[in-house]
């Protein structure tokens, strides 16, 4: 089924000037062996792209469209979701290397109409998402026009964006992932370049280094010959389109090749377009007003993986999925871009990774850093609230151990130190901080990333029907021009916008209550009624409602 490339066909290697050699069949092998499961005329696919040193290899498993009956093939574009922002961020500094913008300008000074917080927003601030600003494709969610349910235009979101009046946290103080700062920055390129981020990105990018299959989505409803259908999967086994409905673009939306994008990997390793100056900007991770740095830099993670280095991004949008990453120590890139929603991008990005780079650590080795015994854990139960996010964590005790449940789900903790755990099949570890007496006062969460938000304790409780009624009342948004109704079925509170169906709120603290899909935190006025309410749904943080 499998389509194939020995060397890339016609890509252009800037590093290197030549066509890459074809891989052994061995290491070929090795490759098609992850994507066995996909390898067939029944389901959509992959198409996986690689160079290492010398050699190259391009794959391509499944099918492009069910309807037709359409393998994918190593020359089928597909769209790249967030790994899209990198070619955003190259734009940006592009501007800056020609003295049109500073990286550190103010917004404000390109885009008036976003409303003055108090405290600066600086194009540098977007590029590390560090800015505070709420995702859009949240709000959007939140107002009822998530994506998939509506078509949306750069307007409507900037119109949203501008009503926005508080921030999820003061900008530079934490670094949250938020769509909003790349749409921004695509607006700034055009507005300081005078072009469409097409025209730009084309001529200044996408041209130079031969990326000729390579364009932005900006009409979801053009013909694109070659392009393949994304699919999701349903719950009887089959598959349903799952395409990207929208006309904003520049967070993502970037319709590509994987010959393209190893095409951009061999500039960033060797650059022509920007020079070395452009490569040393772009992955210098950003750093926090407290001096602490985060692991993003400009549309790009700087991390390790099996001790080397790596520079990578994910992305998927719809039922597309991709990965795009470099080794730049080993001389190693992979480019991923699959159809079907299913895909986890970066767990096969880095299952072909594997077969590139030297061996990873084995588990018996990173296995010493465990203690001997495992700790009396009872003290460690109990309710822990992140009070900027209102994310709620429960650790509870099961058969002599520690699980945690976070939004519904639930994983065993395993011991690594004495009061630090790694929560199984999530990539976070859990550190409490304990009293003298062994009681634990909060705990820090720490994601694979490096990136770490702390929780306090916080007692559970368990309100009265009485109580729950102060709290029924209609709510509404002046940020999001949308109405929320609390209600009572039966014993308990639910929430529902308008038109939609009831969700059902657990309580968790006082004035604080969970959903499936976000927390709500609600607030009290004279004489302690409940005046008002507050949504918290991960990348956009106290969406206030107030009470009509």
């Amino acid at each position: 089924m499998r389509s194939t490339s020995a060397a890339l066909g016609p890509l252009l290697l800037v590093a290197l000037g030549r066509l890459a050699a074809q891989v052994p069949d061995s290491v070929a092998h090795r490759v098609d062996q992850v994507f066995s499961q996909l390898d067939n005329t029944r389901s959509p696919g992959c198409i996986v792209g690689v160079t290492s040193g010398g050699m190259s290899i391009t794959r391509a498993y499944g099918m492009a469209n069910l309807e037709y009956g359409a393998p994918l093939t190593v020359e089928s574009i597909s769209e790249a979701g967030s790994v899209s922002k990198q070619f955003v961020a190259a734009a940006t500094v592009l501007l800056a290397q020609r003295g049109k913008l500073s990286l550190d300008d103010d917004i404000r000074t390109y885009l008036p109409e976003i409303h003055n917080f108090g405290t600066p927003i600086t194009i540098r601030m977007l590029l590390h998402h560090i800015s505070g600003l709420r995702d859009q494709w949240t709000l959007l969610a939140l107002k009822g026009r998530e994506p998939g349910t509506a078509v949306h235009s750069l307007e409507e979101v900037l119109d949203l964006i501008s009503l926005q009046r508080d921030l999820n946290f003061p900008p530079g103080t934490r670094y949250l992932y938020s769509n909003t700062g790349y749409i921004l920055l695509r607006v700034i390129v055009e507005r300081v370049s005078g072009e469409p981020l097409g025209v730009f990105t084309h001529h200044n990018l996408f041209e130079p280094l031969g990326m000729t299959h390579t364009r932005w989505r900006e009409d979801f409803a053009a013909v694109l010959p070659g392009r393949t259908t994304a699919y999701s999967t349903t719950p009887s086994g089959g598959f349903r389109l799952e395409m990207p409905f929208s006309n904003v673009f520049g967070s993502g939306g970037l319709l590509t090749t994987v010959g393209d994008l190893l095409k951009w990997n061999a500039n960033l390793d060797h650059p022509v377009v920007g020079g070395q100056a452009l490569v040393d900007t772009m992955t210098r991770r950003g750093v926090l007003r407290d001096g602490r740095d985060i692991s993003y830099a400009l549309g790009l993670l700087i991390g390790q993986y099996h001790g080397t280095l790596e520079v990578q991004h994910s992305g998927a949008t719809a039922g597309y999925r991709a990965f795009l990453g470099r080794y730049p120590e080993q001389n190693v890139s992979v480019a991923l871009l699959c159809n079907l929603a299913s895909a986890d991008p970066v767990s096969l990005g880095h299952q072909v990774a594997d077969v590139f780079l030297p061996a990873a650590p084995s588990a018996l080795a990173a296995s010493g850093t465990r203690p001997a015994q495992m700790q009396d854990v009872t003290a460690l139960a109990g309710l822990y609230r992140d009070p900027v996010s209102e994310d709620i964590l429960r650790v509870e005790v099961k058969d002599n151990a520690l699980v945690a449940e976070y939004f519904g789900r639930t994983a065993p903790l395993i011991a690594k130190a004495v009061n630090q755990f790694t929560a199984v099949g999530v990539s976070v570890d859990l550190a409490f901080d304990v009293d003298p007496a062994g009681k634990a006062r909060g705990l820090t969460r720490i994601s694979a990333d490096g990136n770490s938000v702390r929780f306090v304790a916080t007692k559970a409780v368990h309100p009265t029907l009485a109580e729950l009624q102060g709290y029924v009342g209609t709510y509404y948004s002046d940020e999001l021009e949308t109405i929320y109704d609390v209600l009572l079925q039966g014993d308990s509170l639910a929430v529902r916008r308008r038109g939609t169906k009831a969700i059902s709120l657990r309580p968790m603290d006082r004035d604080g209550f969970q959903s499936e899909l976000f927390s709500v935190r609600f607030s009290r006025g004279k004489g302690s009624i409940v005046d008002g309410l507050a949504l918290f749904a991960g990348r956009a943080l106290n969406v206030r409602f107030r009470r009509q």
